[in-house]
């Protein structure tokens, strides 16, 4: 597949797939690359789950001590 070719060539995790950042058109303002707030956010904490879980997966998350 063309991302087990491409995580083989890269030193680095490739951190979620496409189809992760697909979102409903009305979290979009006025094109099909800006989102609104609402969908801002929704990116940001998908973002997040997933680097947490790459991170996790490779081991170069180191979880923060309380």
């Amino acid at each position: 597949s063309l991302r087990r070719k491409l995580a083989s060539g890269m030193k680095m995790p490739i951190a979620g797939a496409p189809q992760d950042f697909v979102y409903p058109k009305q979290l979009f303002f006025d094109t099909r690359y800006h989102l609104t707030w609402e969908g801002r956010a929704e990116r940001t904490q998908d973002m997040i789950r997933i680097l947490r879980a790459t991170g996790t997966r490779d081991g170069w998350l180191v979880p923060r001590s309380k």
